[in-house]
């Protein structure tokens, strides 16, 4: 199961852009403070099972409750305003702060272009922060995968941003095949830990082959403590 985390400041369209990605504007389960959406998404030819996770009420105040979601995460989609330059500033304290004791892919969701958008192709000039070109330089020179400018409004980029993102997660995850020479997604490399979801704990990795209808479920052995 891949673990995908939506982080940024408040007021950005975090909840709206998981709920566009449970394919609704409600009903999502509820875990403590945060969102969560389990769905399937078709990435060459496979279909990859993941849940998605928005912590509520985001800020750098509440920001160890960040870190308690975060553990074991795949990816992060880290989503600003494009028309507040400091959300864009601190999605670096949000990639630096879930990345502290290990590196996970991480893109920017610059969201709300369709309210500079018709500016834009009327020619007038944006920000610089708002441009596509800043966008990505600056996601690039802070370690960001990518960025990409999105509007959760018209339901316009959430879906490439996200396979964007697995992709990154598949590429990290793959090994060479020693006899086909190609390189092969290897899900059981993800680190998928143990987290409580509903009324118990998952500890597994869900892969299905497209067109083959095989799956297969893969639980992680537990360590056993010291007596």
């Amino acid at each position: 199961m891949i673990k995908i985390l939506i982080v940024g400041d408040s007021e950005c369209g975090k909840s709206t852009l998981v709920n566009l990605y449970n394919g609704s504007q409600s009903g999502m389960k509820k875990e403590n403070m945060t969102d969560f959406v389990q769905r399937t998404i078709d990435i060459n030819g496979n279909l990859l099972y993941m849940q998605i996770w928005d912590v509520a009420n985001q800020d750098k105040g509440s920001s160890s409750l960040t870190m308690q979601f975060s553990r074991n995460a795949s990816g992060i989609i880290c989503v600003t305003d494009i028309q507040d330059q400091m959300s864009l500033e601190n999605a670096i304290f949000w990639k630096n702060h879930i990345n502290s004791d290990r590196e996970v892919p991480c893109i920017i969701a610059a969201n709300k272009f369709d309210l500079v958008e018709d500016l834009e192709k009327a020619g007038q000039a944006l920000e610089e922060f708002q441009q596509e070109k800043f966008l990505k330089l600056f996601a690039k020179k802070h370690g960001f995968i990518g960025a990409q400018r999105i509007s959760t409004k018209y339901n316009r980029g959430p879906e490439e941003i996200l396979k964007t993102l697995i992709s990154e997660i598949i590429d990290r995850n793959s090994e060479r095949n020693p006899i086909t020479g190609e390189m092969e997604f290897k899900p059981e490399n993800l680190e998928t830990g143990s987290f409580k979801i509903g009324d118990g704990d998952k500890n597994s990795i869900f892969y299905e082959e497209r067109g083959t209808g095989r799956g297969y479920q893969r639980r992680q052995k537990k360590k056993k403590c010291c007596k």
